[in-house]
């Protein structure tokens, strides 16, 4: 992992700091870049949940999977690369099914449209917007759950900025520094992190077991390192226009920590990422016209993963089995246009084309099988979106939308050698071309302006990934080119209320109706059992298909309120019930990942005027495990508390917990959450 150019960023951020540090002229704000605009009528925004900067430095969440706790309908999975990844359950919809946006640029991987949520650090992020069930007509494809959209901060004053360390158990430590000038016609900003961590800590109530059971307590191959650097440049040449240079570079390593339970410790390999890189450019422009406006959105994104496999326990860990690279990259651009029909009408239309290019490359080092292959695969995605918003009265005003998304496959080849010779190539596969339509309809009703009641229908739709069309998956998965897009119905009524200017309820009841929900089966049989490598048994072998239907209906409420100075509370609760209606011959006859009741409660007490004390509370009930086929995660409820002092305004000194009562809890069986764990910071901004 190259690192030399963060020292190059930080003596750069030394210089900005001296450049501007003498210039006191005051400035007008601008506002950030609104790359998921709502329409004029502000009723439109308040659909969402929005969790900003403040909040979460407020409860210390280091990432946006901790930062999302609070907000109703969504819960965290840590099932995949031996529970390291995060992952977020948008109301039953794995994250797969809810795309993440930063600044209106899609960041999921092209491969298998995942998004690391545990690795996206809040440091240098703004707000994070979540829509739920309706979800703009603009954004592009896949929202079938909803979508979240990260917005990165961006300088006002004439020089700010942070300088910051923590430590944490488990050998770890962090470093910040963000350095920024907002100018009458110019801002630039320029922020470095560096991330560290050795092991982690399991409960007390853990007893060793598979192969964590030589390592005890202390969790075995749990290391990762992240460094990441981020550079914007913008120009203001007057109140309603903006242009925007935008640069990312993520490098990172980590770890697949051990099987942690018997039942599955003979078939998990020992994996590490040497390389876990991610490179992001992109450029945002709004430019304001007499009755319109146009916004641009114009990206580069390369994700570059390699994987050394060490093998199962059976090779002792001791010589790479195999080697795995992905080199996978999105290129693409994204317009909008917003006409002002009038004083009550508005009409927005979208056009966004999105390319995706996977390449991915094996070596294996097995003696009775040595091989090297590649394989690649390009492909497509076109979106077209209109909504147009009609304000009646002072009341009541009605969105209609709508989106035509189509998917095109323009090269698929590979040589990686098949491992028997009835199992299908897809070099020949048709290259496969998806559409479809995703029309919506939102009402809303403001009796006054403490209250707003909306209801909408909405038909959304996911393509299938690269991964579930085209990956044998290390010879588990057969490919199936013939996936169609999946759809979802959903329909909801909510309300917000605002009480004394100190106090904001918001609940909903939703209803979802699957169609041609990918799922996998089982039951495939390839492979001579006599050969080499042999035939895995019956039932390991399995394939995604358009099989599943579902149904995702529930309630979600939250409660935030500010007593006085000294106290406020959030309190969120959502209730869901999901089941599979058409069951085939699906491995899971029932939705993973989602338990039935959510609660998250959280409150700030400030004492001494200079000391806050945050305590966070979670519980979740059962659901069932991505593992196994029957099998029932236990619910479990989780405390954390942090204390903060503020010696002066601009200095903070933080101090927590995390899980206090070291509760033994786990989304996947074989990878445990870690037990109760300290962590240290301090933070100077200026």
């Amino acid at each position: 992992m190259e690192r030399k150019f963060y020292i190059s960023a930080i003596a750069a951020a030394l210089c900005l700091n001296g450049l501007y540090a003498a210039e006191d002229d005051s400035i007008d704000t601008i506002e950030t870049i609104e790359v998921i605009e709502a329409t004029e009528i502000e009723q439109s925004s308040r659909v969402s949940d929005t969790v900003d900067e403040d909040f979460t430095r407020e409860i210390g969440a280091k990432s946006v999977g901790e930062a999302l706790q609070q907000v109703p309908g969504i819960v965290n999975t840590y099932g995949e690369d031996g529970g390291t990844k995060g992952g977020v359950n948008v109301r039953g919809f794995s994250g797969t099914r809810v795309p993440v946006f930063m600044d209106g640029i899609p960041v999921y991987s092209p491969y298998d449209k995942s998004v690391d949520v545990a690795r996206i650090n809040t440091f240098d992020i703004s707000e994070i917007v979540v829509s739920k069930g309706y979800t703009s007509s603009l954004l592009g494809s896949n929202s079938l759950g909803g979508a979240i959209n990260i917005i990165s901060k961006r300088p006002s004053e004439k020089i700010e900025g942070s300088v910051g360390a923590g430590i944490t158990s488990g050998k770890g430590y962090e470093e910040s520094l963000s350095i920024g000038t907002g100018q009458d016609t110019y801002y630039m900003a320029l922020s470095v992190l560096n991330t560290q961590r050795e092991y982690y800590d399991l409960p007390h109530d853990y007893i060793p077991d598979g192969n964590q059971k030589d390592y005890g307590r202390k969790r075995e191959n749990a290391e990762n390192k992240d460094l990441q650097l981020n550079f914007k440049v913008g120009l203001t040449p007057n109140d309603t226009d903006e242009y925007s240079i935008n640069y990312i570079r993520q490098d990172g390593e980590k770890g697949q920590p051990l099987s942690a339970n018997d039942i599955v410790a003979s078939n998990v390999d020992k994996w590490y990422w040497k390389d876990l890189d991610r490179t992001s450019y992109y450029v945002l422009t709004k430019t304001d016209f007499d009755g319109f406006a146009i916004n641009s959105r114009w990206y580069y994104d390369r994700f570059y993963n390699f994987i050394n496999d060490y093998g199962q326990e059976s090779y002792n860990y001791s010589d790479k089995q195999q080697t795995h690279e992905y080199d996978d990259s999105s290129y693409g651009g994204i317009a909008e246009g917003d006409f002002r029909l009038s004083d009550d009408k508005t009409l927005k239309i979208s056009f966004s084309k999105k390319f995706d290019i996977h390449k991915y490359s094996v070596e294996n080092f097995e003696s009775y099988n040595p091989y090297t292959g590649k394989e690649r695969v390009n492909g497509y995605t076109l979106s077209v979106g209109i909504e147009h918003a009609w304000k009646f009265n002072e009341q009541f005003t009605w969105v209609v939308g709508g989106a035509y998304d189509k998917n095109k496959i323009t090269k698929l080849e590979s040589n990686i050698p098949l491992p028997w010779t009835n199992w299908p190539d897809i070099n020949d596969s048709e290259l496969k071309e998806i559409s479809a339509f995703s029309p919506q309809t939102i009402l809303y009703f403001q009796p006054n302006n403490d209250l707003l009641v909306y209801g909408s229908v909405s038909k959304k739709n996911n393509i299938p990934s690269i991964r579930q069309r085209y990956s044998p998956e290390n010879w588990q998965v057969v490919p199936n080119p013939d996936l169609e897009a999946e759809s979802a119905l959903n329909y909801e009524i909510g309300a917000e209320y605002v009480y004394n200017n100190s106090h904001i309820v918001k609940a909903a009841i939703f209803y979802a109706q699957t169609e041609k929900f990918i799922v996998l089966e089982n039951g495939y049989d390839y492979g001579d059992p006599t050969g080499t490598p042999p035939r895995p048994p019956l039932g390991y072998i399995v394939q995604y298909k358009n099989a599943g239907e579902e149904e995702h209906k529930g309630f979600e409420a939250s409660f935030s309120s500010y007593w006085n100075d000294m106290f406020s509370t959030i309190v969120s609760y959502t209730y869901i019930d999901t089941k599979i209606t058409n069951n085939g011959d699906l491995i899971k006859p029932y939705v993973t990942d989602v338990p039935k009741h959510n609660l998250y409660a959280s409150a700030k007490l400030t004492v001494l005027d200079k000391v806050d004390i945050l305590p966070v509370v979670r519980y979740e009930s059962e659901r069932y495990s991505s593992f196994g086929t029957n099998e029932k995660n236990e619910g479990f409820v989780i405390a954390d508390i942090r204390v903060v002092y503020h010696p002066i305004e601009d200095l903070e000194i933080s101090a927590g917990v995390k899980n206090v009562f070291d509760k033994y809890y786990y989304y996947d069986i074989a990878y445990p959450q870690e037990g109760r764990s300290y962590y240290a910071n301090i933070r100077y901004s200026f």
